[in-house]
């Protein structure tokens, strides 16, 4: 009996003795010792990670007299003392760019051997996070489509915002020319009452979802300040889109008259929607083009997506990606492999190049059974065409003194300097060289680079 209580207490101490213990150091053994004679000698316990190595880990106790066993192990001329160093993960690195946890699961912003996004990672890392000038002016991107939840958690603080409006007062404070535009424009309702709907929202956030927010995810531009113009949540038409593209020329001609006081810087405006098969060189679709020069004769770079079928837009049509204003730049959708998706129009003429659009993760409308993840990947040019005007946007950002001065000097000539930076820095890819003009795939760090040292 007193045998078998001794046997207890013995596998009591071992036990209790084994969970005080933890991995704590790491030790190199010399060539010919033995661990259990080092164990012996300095009263520690070895645990080993690689035999052929000689590699071993201390195991501590709180015991003052483990811990003395330790400092003696650690200090012996027998072996040596290996850093046990953590590792992190390599998907994103998202740790030294970004905290947004979704960050890691938007391949669009790699560049490696295996993934041809547009490089946004490197450019963050090297550029900043963009939204303003270097005078300090906020840049503003215009979004045009059905409806948004400006109200995302990760969209609300990048909002554009009319400060010199009253909002719901009914009365057009800042003589603009429209009542209540506080957070845009509604060009199907004609009014400031800005629609809730998926699609825009999703757009959004790729331009400028607030970045290192400790939510959801990042955008091109972390600190972009973004304009919503809706055309309504129902099929909009010509008409709605003109109105659309004419609040946003108004603004921005504000904004150059005024010294900055009134209107908004907007830069570029994303247009994520079209007419399928139809010429922009019709009487009908005219207007398109006129449109969009007079908006980047006012430093406005129009960025679209090119329709979601496989056809060649140079023989076919797209409107508006078949117009050919020098301030239009026409985006196609690209794999991860950087080839064209095989749902996506081309065109060696019209389609200027081609950005990242397939299971894209960007902000979602938040819904009231799904408000805790308000995050979705979507597919299509819709999405491809965000990222290049999030890009004209961050160009901005990096813009010299002298630079600046141009977009106020002479806005259009700017604005086609903006263009030619995105178009000839593109990641070649050999499929794309027959389906767009550029040959390639958006590359915000390539175009960054250019830009600061040659413009």
């Amino acid at each position: 009996m007193k045998s078998i209580r001794l046997f207890l207490i013995t596998l009591t101490i071992l036990k209790l003795t084994s969970q005080a213990y933890a991995a704590t150091e790491m030790i190199q053994l010399d060539e010919g010792v033995i661990p259990h004679l080092y164990e012996m000698e300095h009263g520690v316990r070895l645990k080993e990670v690689s035999q052929n190595l000689r590699l071993y880990e201390i195991l501590q106790s709180r015991s003052r007299f483990s811990r003395v066993a330790r400092a003696s192990a650690l200090s012996s001329s027998q072996s040596k003392t290996i850093v046990n160093h953590p590792v992190q993960w390599r998907s994103l690195q998202s740790s030294l760019v970004s905290n947004d946890p979704l960050l890691s699961q938007q391949w669009n912003w790699l560049l490696n051997d295996q993934i041809i996004g547009i490089n946004a990672l490197d450019t963050w890392l090297q550029f900043g996070q963009g939204g303003k000038t270097s005078a300090g002016d906020d840049i503003v991107i215009a979004i045009v489509d059905g409806g948004f939840d400006y109200k995302h958690p990760d969209l609300y603080w990048n909002r554009w915002r009319n400060w010199n409006e009253i909002a719901g007062n009914g009365i057009d404070d800042d003589n603009n020319g429209f009542v209540d535009d506080i957070n845009g424009w509604n060009a199907q309702a004609m009014n400031g009452n800005i629609e809730i709907q998926d699609h825009g929202t999703h757009v959004a956030g790729l331009i400028g979802g607030r970045g290192n927010n400790g939510r959801g995810v990042s955008g091109v531009n972390w600190r972009i300040k973004i304009m919503y113009v809706s055309l309504g949540a129902d099929l909009a038409d010509t008409i709605a889109t003109m109105r659309a593209y004419d609040y946003i020329l108004k603004q921005k001609t504000l904004w150059l008259q005024s010294g900055g006081r009134q209107g908004a810087n907007v830069v570029a405006i994303n247009s994520s929607f079209g007419i399928d098969a139809e010429s922009c060189a019709k009487p009908d679709f005219q207007i398109w083009n006129e449109m969009i020069d007079q908006l980047g004769e006012k430093g406005i770079l129009s960025v679209a997506a090119t329709t979601n079928l496989d056809l060649d837009v140079d023989s076919k049509g797209d409107i508006p990606t078949s117009c050919t204003s020098p301030y239009l730049i026409s985006v196609t959708n690209s794999t991860p492999s950087g080839k064209k998706s095989s749902s996506a129009g081309y065109g060696k003429t019209h389609i200027d190049l081609a950005a990242p659009g397939e299971h894209i993760l960007s902000t979602a409308q938040r819904m009231s059974w799904n408000s805790t993840s308000p995050y979705s990947a979507q597919s299509g040019t819709s999405f491809s065409s965000p990222q290049v005007a999030g890009a004209v946007g961050y160009l901005h950002s990096l813009a010299s003194p002298s630079f600046l001065q141009r977009t106020l000097d002479d806005p259009g000539q700017s604005a086609l300097e903006i263009k030619e930076a995105l178009l000839r820095t593109t990641t070649p890819v050999a499929s794309l060289q027959a389906e767009t003009a550029a040959g390639g795939v958006l590359n915000l760090y390539s175009s960054s680079l250019f830009f600061k040292q040659v413009m």
